[in-house]
């Protein structure tokens, strides 16, 4: 049985169970079934033909165990001095605690699982937000993310889009509350997420900007947004001028320069399929206008989602930003969908059939170009 098939079996489960239970409970419910949602990562095997990242994860966990054997700590001084995540220490302590299981499945479960209850805590806060009472929208918006989102790219990946999810996440808190405590914790979650990877930080900046409440501020950022892939070079050369970014940008020629080739580190279906994702979330933000929702959404969200959309399509040129970029529109798009989802409008069942057919063309996609080559341990 390969990843794809187990993968696919939990999600008819979760939607099953989901709509069996009762109305009140189905809030508690996202969370509880994210325990068993994030079951296929436990069983991923690393594949001898592929050069997934799982390989470099089960690595690193297991000389890391080598190093614990000699003293609990040595295995943690070693990830922090001689790692390709040597600048990234909450990394290398994540991994070092994981290492404390002698089964890698767990460190790939507890990933999936950290960014499921994520996800269902964006979920629970958009229905909570939007006073909603049939709670089964928030079902069939958590299973339409999770089957048009490669969830294997999380799982070999672990850090980009864990960051992602929880930026997204505690970015929605932040802004619909005014709670200082609230929003000190959401800045705290933007640094773990920052921590994690530093390919929030353009978003981060973006939150940062939208603070002030300044409408020229906002369309400056909007051009800059748009066309910062031709000052590439000069944005890179002062973030690495700034003492604690720079050292989180080490690696960024990986995702930045060389992705001219629309074929460099990503196929050309893979491209397209993911584009098709950025072209829906366009058609469903133009919808956001056409009827007039906008009005009853936060304005700074608006603000944002759409800085972030033109960030994402401005990144044409640097692939691997573009992407990946298109993933978190996904995740910050779920309060767009749920408001959506309430509205009454015949026009709306249009929206509702293409998200259908986006999901199952999306999962479909995935599961011939990567869980099917996923192998998992056989029952």
């Amino acid at each position: 049985m390969n990843f794809g098939i187990l993968y696919g079996i939990v999600l008819i489960i979760f939607l099953v169970i989901g709509y069996l239970c009762p109305n009140f409970q189905k809030r508690k419910y996202l969370f509880i079934s994210d325990f068993v949602l994030a079951i296929p990562a436990y069983f991923v095997r690393p594949a001898s033909y592929a050069t997934w990242d799982t390989i470099r994860f089960a690595n690193l966990l297991d000389t890391m165990r080598l190093f614990n054997a000699s003293g609990l700590a040595n295995g943690l001084k070693w990830g922090l001095n001689d790692t390709v995540y040597s600048n990234q220490p909450l990394v290398v302590f994540y991994i070092w605690l994981m290492s404390f299981f002698k089964n890698n499945g767990i460190f790939f479960y507890v990933t999936i699982l950290l960014f499921l209850l994520t996800l269902s805590l964006l979920v629970n806060e958009s229905l909570k937000k939007f006073a909603v009472k049939d709670n089964n929208i928030g079902i069939v918006i958590q299973l339409f993310v999770l089957m048009m989102f490669n969830l294997f790219f999380e799982v070999e990946g672990v850090r980009n889009f864990l960051a992602f999810i929880v930026f997204a996440a505690f970015f929605y808190i932040d802004i619909n509350s005014d709670n200082r405590t609230t929003k000190f914790v959401c800045w705290i979650a933007y640094f773990i997420a920052f921590s994690f990877h530093p390919a929030v930080i353009p978003f981060i900046v973006f939150r940062i900007i939208i603070s002030f409440k300044n409408k020229l501020l906002n369309f400056l950022t909007k051009i800059g947004a748009f066309f910062y892939s031709f000052f590439t070079p000069l944005i890179l050369s002062l973030l690495g001028s700034i003492p604690f970014i720079a050292p989180l940008i080490t690696r960024s020629d990986n995702y930045f320069y060389g992705q001219s080739n629309y074929n460099s580190h990503s196929t050309s279906r893979e491209i397209f399929f993911t584009t098709l994702i950025l072209i829906y979330l366009i058609i469903e933000f133009a919808l956001i206008y056409l009827l007039n929702i906008s009005k009853k959404l936060n304005k700074s969200y608006i603000e944002f989602y759409t800085i972030c959309l033109l960030f994402t399509i401005g990144s044409y040129l640097n692939m691997q930003v573009y992407l990946r970029s298109i993933m978190l529109l996904l995740f910050l798009s779920i309060p767009l969908k749920v408001k959506l989802f309430l509205n009454k409008d015949k026009f709306l069942y249009l929206y509702w059939y293409l998200s259908v057919i986006m999901a199952v063309a999306l999962f479909v996609h995935w599961y011939i170009q990567t869980y099917s080559l996923v192998p998992s341990l056989s029952f």
